[in-house]
């Protein structure tokens, strides 16, 4: 659990770390919708940074989760149901 405290105020925020719901075959999968799903579904080019494919602010939960969590691939859920997977190196 993560405790932050404003400098102006005396209010104390507590965060849960963001953690996937489902896995399959042992890898966390995360839903996402169906613009970010066909932007990452080729995966991304050379030297392309991936927030061209990731907005910050609607997923900003999963780019943390891959920064903690380098060592692991992730599955990438379509709201329709399809999947596609990315390799530890790519988030």
């Amino acid at each position: 659990m993560e405790t932050t405290n404003n400098s102006g105020s005396n209010q104390v925020s507590t965060q849960e770390p963001f953690k996937p719901k489902k896995q399959f075959m042992g890898h966390p999968v995360i839903e996402v919708d169906c613009d970010t799903y066909e932007k990452c579904r080729n995966g991304k080019t050379p030297y392309e940074r991936w927030k061209k494919y990731f907005d910050d602010n609607k997923h900003s939960d999963v780019i943390e989760y891959c920064k903690k969590n380098n060592s692991k691939s992730i599955l990438l859920q379509n709201k329709t149901g399809g999947m596609s997977y990315l390799r530890n190196k790519e988030c």
